[in-house]
């Protein structure tokens, strides 16, 4: 009796396992159709119905998978921004240098955006239509502002600009010009390097920061004043 027991007892856990792996192999098929279908087909013919047949499971799957079409495509996207290397944000606000800061804060969003372009920018249309998926957009977007303003406070410390009544701007400035939209506008046939050094020299100058000024700063904190 109690070896009949024990076999399925042990079993279980495996079953449990396989259906785990089935679940995860699911889910990259529906997230692998999505973005197929977004990169392809356009936002306007974007469906839970078009994405179930390409992915070759049912619309129940994928509601039991992600909820709303707006909670897929938002594992979409965090999916996409992970491959992207926005996670190597959290080291760009550790440097300690505010010009390397910018430049990296540039680059990051640069090679994220340039990533899957045609994918993301009809998630941004679709972020117009749906009210749930603009809420999660916003959302997302206040974080990159926060952000944003972490490297002009950074600028500002160093270099004395932009001077702090003119935060609020600078901040809007450096969130505008990081979005995807303008860069999916600027970049045009640029490649992602190209662009990112163009945007970070033009916030730069927009701030009145020159490229000397590192070394002025540099040199009036380092060299002792002379007695006379």
């Amino acid at each position: 009796m109690a070896a009949s027991k024990a076999g399925p007892a042990r079993s279980r856990p495996y079953a449990l396992g396989k259906r785990g792996e089935s679940a995860d192999r699911n889910r990259a098929r529906v997230l692998d159709a999505a973005r197929d279908l977004l990169a392809k087909d356009g936002a306007a013919e974007f469906s839970m119905e078009a994405i179930a047949r390409h992915a070759g499971v049912t619309r129940q799957t994928i509601h039991n998978q992600f909820g709303t079409r707006a909670e897929l495509i938002e594992a979409l996207f965090d999916r996409m921004a992970i491959r992207g290397g926005i996670l190597e944000l959290a080291a760009v606000m550790q440097q300690a240098d505010p010009q390397v800061m910018l430049r990296k804060f540039v680059e990051v969003f640069g090679r994220f955006w340039s990533s899957d372009r045609a994918a993301i920018r009809r998630i941004h249309a679709l972020a117009v239509l749906d009210p749930e998926l603009g809420r999660i957009d916003r959302a997302r977007n206040e974080r990159r502002r926060t952000a944003a303003g972490r490297v002009v406070d950074a600028l500002s410390r160093h270099f004395g600009k932009p001077l702090r009544y003119d935060r609020a701007q600078a901040i809007a400035l450096l969130f505008t010009i990081t979005s995807f939209e303008f860069f999916d506008s600027f970049a045009g046939d640029r490649s992602p390097n190209a662009a990112c050094s163009a945007i970070a020299s033009m916030v730069m100058r927009a701030f009145g920061i020159s490229s000397t000024s590192r070394a002025s700063a540099s040199s009036a904190v380092s060299t002792p004043r002379r007695r006379s």
